[in-house]
């Protein structure tokens, strides 16, 4: 993911959630950051993974599927995706299916 288009720690801290909206794998929340464009945060606890090694395969399985989506986001907002525990054993296609869907139902008007 881009640095431009990534989250800083102090910018979570400042996030205020407007909704959240939950799909098969991951659960998202649409904030609302001063920014001109799109910014994006992949998030994977200890909770839903306690491997690293998979908690990191999510992450980037989830950058990769955000990574196609970019140009379908009209608007400026933030979008902060949290994996959930069944988001370890899905292939890369469910992951992306998942981002897209998310993606669609939080830029609809």
């Amino acid at each position: 993911m881009q640095r431009a288009i990534g989250i800083t720690s102090a910018e979570f801290r400042q996030l205020r959630p407007v909704r959240r909206i939950q799909g098969r794998f991951f659960s998202l929340l649409v904030g609302a950051l001063p920014s001109e464009h799109v910014r994006c945060a992949c998030v994977v606890s200890k909770k839903a993974e306690a491997r690293a090694v998979a908690r990191n395969t999510v992450k980037r399985r989830c950058r990769e599927a955000l990574r196609g989506q970019y140009q379908n986001i009209k608007k400026p907002i933030t979008l902060v995706f949290h994996a959930k525990a069944s988001a370890s054993g899905a292939s890369y296609a469910e992951i992306a299916e998942d981002v897209r869907s998310l993606i669609m139902r939080a830029t609809m008007p």
